[in-house]
């Protein structure tokens, strides 16, 4: 039975939860190394923000593709305070726990208050959404847009007005500019706003879809004014989706991320590489967006000329979609669970969370209320921008909203199950243990080396990018 929507203690049971578990992992492991010095993206994104923030970036190039939202968060919190990475962090694991909340809430809404408080519980004490919510990295900032956007969407069968959809819309936008592939879910949002409004309501189905649109463009269009306004001197588009689709799409395909022969593995490399191997094959200059047109096609070209070896390549891209085991890309989770003491607990991970979430889901399918199918789209949508593209633990971590979701749906059904009698927790338990078994089986990949990885933070620490990306704990001028 689907409770009221009224508000109920167990908000603030989940968000204190939360809360205390993130600030212990805050205080237990920010004298790490891992923590204290930034590498790649991190790096780029803290630089580039202190110079936002302190003026001095007017006249310096941008020379790689980084989103306008979380360099203005960083911005933000570094005119205001100073060049402190305690701000932005702070401000995350308040975001992070309030994620846990909106979960708990949905799952109130669709099924029942136990579901809802599994669901949230779970999230609470996830471990990768943990580790994600202390990192100066943009996976926690999109977790927070999405979660919003597709709650406001799920509310709005209680109440439909315009301006749900139009602000749904606007988060959605902000969910894009941080993580590219999330465009992908667009189309199923639209799709089910119209298969939702219009059988009774065609004028408002319309008008909900534009007022949605209208939303996702004024807020993209702004952030981009603003990027532009701020950093003029732009030699990179906002998103090279090109050269990342390429990644996922080639001979040298994995399934996750590896690095294109000539390219390097950077985001300057994504950027100057890609160029000068796009300009020497078409033999002339080209600006930002023929680049990136250029990797989409040779993309495409691979996947027409070898369409057996496509699918294969996407087979193995949705087994470590599935997969328990977190794809390290420029952070790593396992290191981070052997050196952080909170992450080395006994905390809810994968390997429980994406079985029982393909149990619930697969429970779920039988129900066609409009909500339920809304947070279906949602996986189905952000999976298969994964599978066009490559698999990592970052780029997956949105795909865990709707399996937290599910995963509470199904342990809940099994305690229903059990109340009803043996066989039928019998059949649900058969059906978790092949998830279970698919889930959790040996990759394919060969596991990050821990010592590899914190070298690689040494290494990087020393290179001359440290002059650019200080540890400096000053003050912004004026």
């Amino acid at each position: 039975m689907v409770p009221s929507p009224s508000k109920s203690s167990w908000h603030t049971v989940i968000f204190g939860s939360a809360l205390v578990i993130r600030l212990l992992h805050a205080l237990s492991a920010s004298e790490l190394f891992m923590y204290r010095h930034l590498i790649d993206d991190a790096a780029r994104f803290d630089g580039y923000a202190w110079k936002i923030a302190a003026g001095t970036i007017r006249n310096e190039p941008l020379q790689v593709a980084l989103t306008p939202v979380y360099l203005g968060f960083l911005a933000f919190f570094y005119k205001l305070f100073g060049h402190y990475w305690f701000w932005p962090r702070a401000v995350q694991i308040l975001m992070g726990s309030l994620v846990c909340v909106l979960l708990y809430d949905t799952a109130r809404r669709l099924w029942s208050e136990r579901a809802a408080r599994l669901t949230g519980l779970m999230a609470a004490f996830y471990g990768i959404f943990i580790f994600y919510d202390f990192e100066i990295l943009k996976p926690s900032l999109t977790n927070f847009f999405l979660i919003l956007a597709f709650y406001t969407l799920t509310r709005s069968r209680e109440k439909p007005s315009f301006w749900i959809f139009f602000s749904s819309g606007a988060l959605m936008a902000c969910a894009v500019l941080l993580r590219m592939n999330t465009v992908l879910v667009l189309p199923f949002v639209a799709f089910w706003i119209l298969k939702t409004y219009l059988p009774t309501k065609k004028t408002a189905a319309l008008a909900g879809l534009i007022f949605f649109l209208a939303g996702y463009s004024l807020c993209q269009t702004l952030w981009k004014a603003w990027f532009i306004q701020t950093i003029p001197n732009q030699q990179a588009l906002f998103t090279e989706s090109g050269i990342h689709f390429y990644i996922g799409n080639n001979p040298l395909a994995t399934g996750t991320y590896k690095a294109v022969p000539g390219v390097a593995a950077s985001p300057k490399g994504h950027t100057r590489d890609a160029r000068r191997i796009a300009e020497e094959a078409r033999q002339s200059s080209l600006n930002p967006a023929q680049v990136n047109q250029y990797w989409i096609q040779r993309a495409f070209d691979y996947i027409r000329q070898n369409p057996g070896k496509w699918l294969v390549l996407s087979a193995k891209k949705t087994f470590l979609l599935l997969n328990s085991y977190e794809v390290p890309n420029n952070e790593n989770y396992d290191y981070a669970r052997s050196v952080a003491p909170i992450l080395g607990l006994p905390l809810v991970s994968a390997v429980l969370v994406l079985p029982l979430g393909l149990l619930g889901m697969l429970a779920a399918l039988k129900d066609k209320r409009p909500a339920i199918q809304l947070w279906i789209l949602f996986f189905t949508g952000y999976a298969l921008s994964l599978i066009l593209t490559f698999v990592t633990s970052n780029y997956r971590l949105p795909l865990y909203l709707p399996m937290l979701l599910f995963a509470g749906y199904a342990l809940d059904n099994a305690i229903q199950e059990f109340k009803q009698g043996v066989p039928q927790l019998q059949r649900w338990a058969l059906f978790f243990l092949v998830f279970w078994i698919f889930c959790n089986y040996e990759t394919f990949l060969s596991k990050y080396r821990y010592d590899n990885f914190i070298q690689k933070r040494i290494q990087f620490y020393s290179t001359p990018y440290k002059k650019q990306a200080p540890l400096q704990k000053t003050k912004v001028p004026g």
